[in-house]
């Protein structure tokens, strides 16, 4: 972070990107840059980030790595959710946008999900994902996502990652306008 400060004076926008488990730790990362561009625009766009809802994710969690901060009040091993990262990062950090790309059927995520304890019929990914975007969306004025049908695992590895299209919009195009501050709607 040192370097990249001391050798760029003034960008006029930052973008983090990390897929699967980098996805998840990307938004600590996010903070910590957006901290120290706080005149810059941040985007952090978090590839196959998960959607895990599983009674067993306490497992995962160590609260001491939470940092100091207001939004993180009360978090504890048995309450935090991979969406408190995201929602705690953006809303303390105003120049920060939040965005995720999932596929409905990420067969990595559903993999996850059984290895933490859950049964194959016990949940929906589907329904997962859009639960965890609402639970983002409810906390956070810049989040969008893009979701794709399919069982690909990381958009950015698939051969056609330039040309793939949900809703006649392709991912490549999306994430260029959010990442340049335009407009975007989210898709799914």
């Amino acid at each position: 972070m040192n370097w990249v400060v001391g050798n760029y004076d003034s960008p006029t926008n930052i973008v983090i990107s990390r897929s699967s488990d980098g996805a998840i730790g990307s938004s600590f990362y996010a903070d910590h840059v957006a901290e120290h561009a706080e005149s810059t625009q941040v985007t952090l766009l978090a590839d196959a980030a998960g959607s895990f809802n599983s009674p067993n994710l306490a497992t995962l969690f160590d609260t001491d790595i939470l940092p100091n901060w207001p939004e993180c009040a009360g978090k504890t091993n048995d309450n935090l959710v991979f969406e408190d990262f995201s929602i705690a990062s953006a809303n303390h950090n105003p120049n920060l946008t939040v965005s995720q790309h999932n596929a409905a059927e990420d067969e990595v995520q559903k993999d996850f999900s059984y290895l933490l304890g859950d049964t194959p019929d016990s949940f929906s990914l589907p329904q997962c994902i859009f639960n965890h975007y609402a639970g983002i969306e409810s906390a956070v004025k810049n989040f969008h996502s893009y979701t794709a049908g399919g069982n690909v695992h990381i958009i950015f590895i698939i051969p056609d990652y330039s040309s793939y299209e949900v809703e006649i919009l392709g991912f490549a195009v999306w994430s260029s306008k959010l990442i340049t501050g335009e407009p975007v709607e989210d898709i799914n």
